[in-house]
């Protein structure tokens, strides 16, 4: 999990500030405990035993100690560059070439993230590096695509209210709690009704397949009709499903 969610260029960078340790003597000590930190947190998920429910959760305290890291890999990276250039003669009638180089490097790095952060905005929680083929390579394997609802967010909030018939019902599942709540806070028209059981119009559902309950199976099973979804990058991270009401 941690190869495929974590950006290309912070996992080769980190790479590279792990292989540079034994060269780095001042910055040794930190490295180490950077390291020892990171691979502490991943190795308690492989101990026997090791309770495994919501892996991305459990394993993000390692992502601060590889993005230490990869600064580390930027940095003997941008000194290597730097220095080869440095020894060309073209080079040393340019002034501050070091900082120029280095500014060069920092952007190179950082842009891939920055377009990866624009591309998944706002559902930044969806991420999947190319190593694995994005989120709709993940699909295919069968990673979960959304976490903690938060694909419920205000883009899909507004098409409820625009969308869906005044005095609808849904039944969001385990969502509901959260469709009460963004009623109670005025972001959900009042006059949709939110039930657990009994006739509704539409039936939300959050393509979280590993959490899904017998009641979504069992739903599902009647195969009902699909009223909207909203994807990303083609791939649903929301059903909406006409309910018993409109059968």
């Amino acid at each position: 999990m941690t190869a495929i969610t974590l950006p290309e260029t912070v996992l080769a960078l980190s790479f590279i500030g792990i292989a540079v340790i034994p060269w780095l003597v001042p910055q040794r000590p930190a490295l180490m405990l950077f390291l020892f930190n990171a691979l502490f947190v991943l190795m308690t998920g492989v101990l026997p035993g090791a309770v495994m429910h919501d892996v991305t959760r459990i394993m993000l305290p390692a992502v601060p100690f590889f993005v230490a890291l990869a600064s580390a890999g930027l940095f003997a990276a941008t000194s290597y560059v730097t220095g080869r250039i440095g020894r060309f003669s073209a080079a040393k009638g340019i002034a501050s070439v070091r900082g120029k180089i280095a500014a060069v490097m920092v952007f190179v790095a950082l842009l891939p993230q920055a377009m990866d952060l624009l591309d998944y905005h706002p559902y930044e929680l969806s991420y999947y590096n190319r190593l694995v083929g994005g989120i709709r390579g993940a699909y295919r394997q069968g990673l979960e695509l959304t976490y903690l609802m938060e694909a419920f967010g205000p883009s899909f909030l507004d098409f409820l209210n625009k969308k869906l018939p005044p005095g609808s019902t849904i039944n969001g599942a385990q969502a509901n709690s959260v469709f009460e709540f963004y009623q109670d806070e005025g972001r959900l028209r009042k006059d949709i009704k939110i039930t657990r059981d009994g006739g509704f119009d539409y039936y939300v559902l959050l393509n979280r397949r590993s959490a899904m309950t017998v009641t979504d199976r069992n739903f599902l099973a009647t195969r009902p009709a699909l009223y909207a979804h909203m994807d990303l990058h083609g791939v649903p991270l929301i059903y909406i499903y006409e309910g018993k009401a409109n059968r």
